[in-house]
């Protein structure tokens, strides 16, 4: 039985939809936004720290330190109306290499579009974010892409956040807006592994709530803090109760004063339109894959659901784990089944004169669409492995991520999956006191499978495997480069082989 049409299915849709209609009248504002995962958080820290490092070195008297931060003007922050207006962005410029190759099953289409090593200003990004008050901010994205010369609003949506100081063990974020779903893990490189390309990695409309009990880092060590495990000890510098340092926090498997956090995630939304994308940069026919697009100009309705439950715990020395289980269900889009019959089938005439399907998807117009995987995250600090034979800042470490999604559309299935581990190490100011400051290997290997028969006309219909090898190196707090190698490989359908493998450096300028 088709899992749209069932009645009590379409019920809990309508009744989750007024569920976050009313949460939002009752909270007073609509809102919500992703919660961050333990190695974004400790990196947003790091980049907090680093900012007033900046200052305080351009300070040259401490008595000059309260002008300094009461002269918000100066530091990238407007206050109007009892609002604080914040800016930020990014800067990314690349240097692409891309293998020259000629697949002649695709005709004239089969060749790279630039063979030749080349580099692109991809896009400057403004990040705005209004804060109206401590519980409701409005946050947004704007790509400027001088390469492709679009304006693209990225993101936008107005987030509200509970966490009552009662209640530590409580916490509540809601949002509306467009912004990703909320499946969409911390990639760290700069290119998407398959199964992200396929299925997160464009934005949609939606309410979504996520709901919190309990806290990663267990209760509080100190009276009016959120959470008091090692790794919090570590970012902000508790001292316990008796006044000492509480270097420890709470025992790696003390479930009693730390039985982890649970959060449930809710969303009601527009889902999205199917379409085709690149497993890279360069943008060659052959390079073509199928794809969650988003949609902002046709049928806004609210259709798809998306229900997920994720665990994280601090095991003190032992690191931090999360785990996520996730399913959405939506109906497929009529511009969707259109995109399935004449982009992705083939079709001839039978030697009698009647119109058949050579190859590809075929005439189904079937709705059924959903969704469902799991993904984990990992991070154990570089202080648990080397202890005191060297100096660690907090965000060094093992960070291991992994993740499975399958996904079905009428007829269609797709599935896929990739793990991929890095480890970042410092080693102080290489330069002037100042440049080069950490270097972080990685590696990930990721599997794309099409249930429909690989045909070398249709690229669509590959099942593909992808092996990245990189580097993440920080120049400062605000400047790195990316460097990712990625090893392609496709069934084709056809003895003849894609030599499409591809090098992409990146230049990231933060701000």
């Amino acid at each position: 039985m088709d899992p749209t049409h069932c009645p009590a299915f379409r019920l809990l849709r309508a009744a989750s939809l007024f569920s976050l209609a009313a949460a939002l009248f009752l909270c007073g504002a609509p809102a919500f936004g992703q919660i961050k995962s333990p190695a974004e958080r400790i990196d947003e820290l790091e980049a907090k720290v680093a900012k007033m490092e900046k200052k305080l070195k351009s300070v040259p008297d401490e008595k000059e330190i309260e002008t300094i931060v009461e002269d918000s003007y100066s530091k990238g922050t407007l206050t109007f109306g009892g609002a604080e207006l914040r800016f930020g962005g990014q800067l990314e410029i690349l240097l692409i290499d891309a293998e020259d190759d000629l697949f002649a099953p695709l005709g004239a289409d089969g060749g790279t579009e630039e063979p030749d090593p080349h580099i692109e200003i991809q896009r400057l990004r403004l990040e705005p974010e209004l804060e109206l008050n401590r519980w409701i901010n409005v946050v947004a994205q704007l790509d400027f892409e001088p390469t492709e010369g679009d304006t693209l609003l990225k993101e936008v949506y107005i987030r509200y956040d509970l966490e009552p100081e009662d209640w530590w063990w409580f916490a509540s974020r809601l949002q509306l807006g467009l912004d990703d779903r909320f499946i969409r893990p911390s990639r760290r490189t700069k290119g998407y592994p398959l199964i992200g390309n396929a299925f997160w990695r464009d934005e949609s409309i939606a309410f979504t709530w996520a709901l919190t009990f309990g806290d990663k880092d267990g209760k509080p060590l100190v009276a009016g803090q959120r959470g008091g495990g090692a790794s919090r000890v570590a970012e902000e510098g508790l001292e316990s109760d008796d006044g000492g340092p509480a270097a420890s926090g709470h025992g790696a498997f003390d479930f009693v004063n730390n039985w982890g956090a649970l959060r449930l995630y809710l969303s009601v939304g527009q889902g999205y339109a199917l379409d085709s994308n690149e497993v890279s940069r360069e943008g060659s026919r052959f390079n073509d894959l199928i794809q969650d697009n988003r949609e902002l100009e046709n049928d806004l309705s609210l259709r798809e659901l998306g229900i997920g439950l994720e665990y994280s715990r601090s095991f003190a020395e032992l690191g931090e784990l999360s785990l996520l289980g996730f399913y959405y269900n939506d109906e497929l889009r009529d511009q969707s089944i259109e995109y399935l019959q004449q982009e992705v089938t083939l079709r001839g005439i039978t030697p009698e004169g009647l119109p058949t399907v050579e190859a590809g998807y075929g005439d189904s117009s079937s709705h059924k669409s959903y969704r469902y995987g799991a993904g984990v995250e990992y991070f154990l600090p570089a202080a648990s492995l080397v202890g005191d034979l060297f100096e660690v800042r907090n965000a060094d470490g093992l960070r291991v991520l992994a993740q499975y999604i399958k996904g079905v559309d009428g007829e269609l299935e797709r599935d896929g999956w990739f793990v991929q581990g890095s480890y970042r190490f410092s080693f102080g100011r290489l330069v002037q006191d100042r440049y080069f400051r950490s270097l972080e290997p990685l590696v990930r290997y990721g599997v794309l499978d099409v249930d429909l028969a690989d045909d070398p006309r249709l690229p669509e219909t590959w099942d593909r495997r992808e092996l990245v090898l990189g580097a993440i190196l920080e120049v400062t707090g605000d400047l790195f480069f990316k460097v990712e190698y990625s090893f392609h490989d496709e069934s084709t359908g056809s003895p003849r082989t894609v030599d499409n493998d591809e090098l992409l450096v990146e230049l990231l300028a933060q701000f």
